[in-house]
């Protein structure tokens, strides 16, 4: 076991032996109270790239988009999906 002590708003990347579909997990602990008694709770929150056309792009059809693209024009956008996973608050 390994434990590494961290504080509410940081965060740890989970190790995994092998990513899956580039989906990886992180840690994130927060401040909660216990009957006035301070305590941490925990989020596992998972993170991917998805990529695809802009929304702009979308009701184009191929043809169009090909020229488009031919043209140096950037159709595609690439963004961070992050999704809580598992929450324990202690309680």
């Amino acid at each position: 076991m390994n434990i590494i002590p961290i504080k509410a708003g940081q965060e740890i990347e989970i190790k995994q032996s092998k990513v899956k579909n580039g989906v990886r997990f992180y840690l994130q602990p927060f401040h909660v109270s216990h009957g006035g008694h301070p305590a941490y709770g925990y989020t596992v929150v998972s993170r991917t790239t998805k990529s695809g056309l802009k929304a702009e792009y979308q009701g184009l059809d191929g043809k169009e988009l090909g020229k488009l693209a031919r043209n140096g024009v950037d159709i595609k956008e690439t963004r961070l999906v992050e999704k809580p996973e598992i929450c324990y608050t202690g309680m």
